[in-house]
């Protein structure tokens, strides 16, 4: 029964809210929280033991970047990390989660999806953790109040992922700079978190209503002044294929969302040409 109250708060929390709202005390959950506390530690400790060997080279170097980030031993304050399916983005984000928190710091782990935020340590979607207005204008703010619990999560936290990224509308990551920066009185990018945004600009990008290509781009969040301050960095090594035949197709998959493959505009728009040997000729 204590456990399922401790679990309730902790969901409770980020909404503003606490079971003392409900009239319900927690006079005997808090003579536990020590121990509990404990179990969770030991349980983040061993993850990060196992977990944190098996990091290959391009995830180890973002993984102690970000570390130093939140130590305060560089300045750089924003991340994105640029990770197409299959390179070990949401492994690499869970192990920075784990590390963070064994550094007694507060993490708030977000996705703009609610499958990816299932794929977080504690993660939840963007707009119900940060109350971001569904529709969203340039002067957006979110809907926290100063006082709340929601507020002091926020004031509190020493790291926020954000994974998915670039499928967000750049208001809502507008949006939370603001309010971040009224929260903690600092005004710098998003209060002078650290932020790491993670995500491919290949996939999805933000859903604009009946919207052109240009009015796509616009809703980017590249396309926000905040991009000016975020450091990209690249995952390089798919975990998922071993095969160099298969490796070769994935990364010609990539060139072509890059745009570094030729584009014949004589046949039509966007047309590449695929290359002899993936051509099958039928002679009949």
């Amino acid at each position: 029964m204590e456990k399922t109250l401790r679990d309730i708060e902790k969901y409770l929390k980020p909404h503003g809210k606490t079971l003392s709202n409900y009239d319900i005390l927690l006079a005997n959950i808090s003579e536990n929280d020590g121990d509990n506390d404990d179990e969770e530690e030991m349980a983040n400790a061993a993850f990060l033991s196992q977990k944190e060997p098996l990091l290959n080279a391009s995830q180890r170097h973002i993984y102690d970047t970000v570390n130093r980030a939140c130590v305060k031993e560089i300045n750089q304050r924003l991340f994105f990390i640029d990770g197409p399916g299959g390179y070990g983005k949401t492994f690499l984000l869970n192990v920075i989660i784990a590390k963070e928190k064994s550094n007694q710091g507060t993490v708030i782990a977000v996705a703009s999806s609610g499958i990816a935020a299932l794929l977080l340590d504690s993660g939840r979607t963007a707009h119900s953790t940060f109350k971001i207005p569904l529709q969203l204008t340039e002067d957006s703010v979110l809907n926290v109040k100063p006082d709340s619990e929601l507020a002091r999560l926020i004031k509190r936290a020493t790291l926020i992922i954000w994974d998915e990224a670039p499928m967000t509308h750049r208001f809502a990551f507008e949006a939370v700079d603001k309010s971040f920066r009224d929260l903690t009185g600092i005004e710098k990018p998003f209060g002078d978190k650290v932020i790491v945004l993670g995500g491919d600009f290949r996939q999805i990008l933000p859903v604009v209503v009946r919207g052109s290509r240009s009015h796509i781009i616009d809703a980017c969040i590249k396309s926000s002044k905040l991009w000016q301050d975020v450091t990209v960095m690249h995952l390089t090594t798919n975990m998922r294929i071993q095969d160099e035949e298969q490796k070769q197709f994935v990364n010609y998959l990539l060139h072509i969302g890059e745009e570094k493959e030729p584009v014949h505009s004589k046949v039509g728009k966007d047309m590449v040409k695929l290359s002899d040997e993936m051509i099958i000729n039928d002679d009949h």
